[in-house]
């Protein structure tokens, strides 16, 4: 009732997308065709404006396959903004991003209780230029699952010489092992030293149910410290970089980073640095950038004593006259399991008419070459593949993407087109053939290609229809 006399009252917009698709795969065993029913989804959308300054939102999906048809609630807010804040109340959208420039401490997929799309719902308000403070403060309650995440933080600039914040974060499973949550504190400062040169600094220490308990942790190892300088100019030439120490304990379950379900990077300290050379009156880049630091896991085991890890990457940009671009790379990693090194090629082109990109990649170079020497690599292998746009009309567009791999007896391949029609406002019919996933991390360089050798082309055609209204 309070919404239908809401639709009445305010100004209104109304606005949808619909879906459609079906497709015909080639299966392995038995070969032969088999064609899926189609499916069929369409959002509406629903805003309305009680005041200039206020936002109402919902979005109500359908979805119909082979298997049933539902109808379900699909996002939603209210919103009101001032000229120095943002007050929202929030359902099922991706409304987590929070400043963390050194630590990364904050993702989003790992605070919207993510089930095939955001499940949270909560409040965030955001202030700025308030007394010369800034900051957010957000509460969500997560409905797949009994659990709660808050974030708060705070911070000033003064003037353009330093900026000082401190952040609070909380994600509470209610039950389970003691303590049943992840905290964090974290405090974050950026000094202006001179022109373009910054220091910067963020700390944090973490509370979380996989800590050893009692006196046997220390408290630096459960904390986590960067510092970084950045933007040194000397002579045409961009320098920066940063020390960090990442205590053997450090859990943050709200990141990715520090998280140990993904990419689990506790338990190093080492140096980054970066040097960029714009080569003066050529368009040409050189970049070199460098990690070493030693590490405590051989993830997920806790060794007795660290071990040390090196990468090195130099590059080489330039561009031509006539949209021509090419770019050629060298990166080396060494560690306990291996030395791998790989090189990288591109070359690109466009004009308004198309575009190409030919990307040449051989990786773990002279791994297994003679033999089985490193059980951690498939061996040296080549990976050719090649990037194409042509606008064949101004309402006509075909895309293809391909790449072919060979390596010790080996060969694989994996291929993706697609002819775009936009002929008809509002409206997109797509025809596909193969599968775009293999390859949609940049090609050659997409581990998807890179490492699976028994990566093959999908006999698949599809056709997908999208409308807006």
């Amino acid at each position: 009732m309070l919404f239908a006399m809401l639709l009445f009252l305010f100004p209104v917009s109304f606005n949808g997308y619909l879906e459609s698709e079906f497709y015909t795969e080639k299966e392995q065993n038995p070969v032969y065709w088999n064609l899926y029913n189609p499916k069929n989804y369409i959002e509406f959308k629903i805003t309305l404006h009680p005041t200039n300054y206020g936002q109402v939102f919902f979005s109500f999906n359908a979805l119909s396959n082979s298997n049933n048809s539902q109808f379900f609630f699909n996002q939603g807010h209210i919103q009101v903004n001032g000229a120095h804040h943002s007050l929202a109340l929030f359902a099922r959208e991706d409304r987590y991003w929070v400043q963390s420039p050194l630590l990364y401490l904050v993702n989003q997929d790992r605070l919207k209780d993510d089930n095939f799309g955001p499940k949270g719902e909560g409040i965030r308000w955001d202030f700025w230029d308030t007394y010369g403070f800034f900051g957010t403060m957000l509460s969500s309650k997560y409905k797949s699952w009994n659990g709660e995440a808050y974030i708060g933080r705070l911070g000033r600039n003064f003037g353009k010489t330093l900026t000082l914040s401190y952040m609070y974060m909380k994600k509470d499973w209610r039950g389970g092992k003691e303590p049943s949550y992840n905290k964090i504190n974290s405090l974050y400062l950026r000094l202006h030293i001179f022109r373009t040169l910054y220091l910067s600094s963020e700390m944090a220490t973490s509370i979380h149910p996989n800590q050893p308990a009692g006196d046997t942790v220390k408290q630096h190892e459960k904390d986590a410290l960067t510092i970084e300088l950045r933007r040194i100019y000397f002579k045409g030439f961009n320098i920066s970089g940063s020390y960090y120490n990442y205590g053997k304990y450090f859990i943050d379950e709200m990141s990715n980073k520090f998280n140990p379900g993904f990419d689990h990077e506790f338990g190093r300290e080492g140096f980054y640095g970066e040097i960029l050379y714009l080569v003066p009156y050529k368009a040409i880049n050189i970049l070199y950038k460098t990690n070493r630091y030693k590490t405590w896991y051989d993830y997920p085991v806790l060794l007795a004593k660290p071990f040390t890890v090196s990468w090195n990457y130099a590059e080489i940009y330039t561009e031509f006259r006539k949209g021509v671009s090419a770019k050629i790379f060298a990166e080396r990693t060494v560690d306990k399991k291996g030395d791998w090194r790989h090189v990288f090629f591109q070359i690109q082109g466009e004009n308004p008419r198309m575009k190409v990109k030919l990307q040449y990649k051989i990786k773990d170079i002279g791994i297994n070459v003679h033999g089985k020497d490193n059980d951690f690599s498939i061996g040296q292998r080549s990976i050719l593949g090649t990037e194409m746009w042509i606008n064949l009309t101004n309402w006509l567009q075909f895309y293809m993407r391909g790449a072919l791999g060979n390596g010790q007896g080996l060969n694989w391949n994996s291929f993706f087109a697609q002819l775009a029609i936009r002929k008809f406002t509002n409206s997109e019919l797509f025809i596909e053939y193969g599968d775009p996933s293999a390859t949609d991390a940049d090609l050659v360089n997409d581990p998807d290609v890179s490492d699976f050798p028994y990566q093959r082309t999908r006999d698949r055609f599809k056709i997908l229809l999208k409308y807006w209204f």
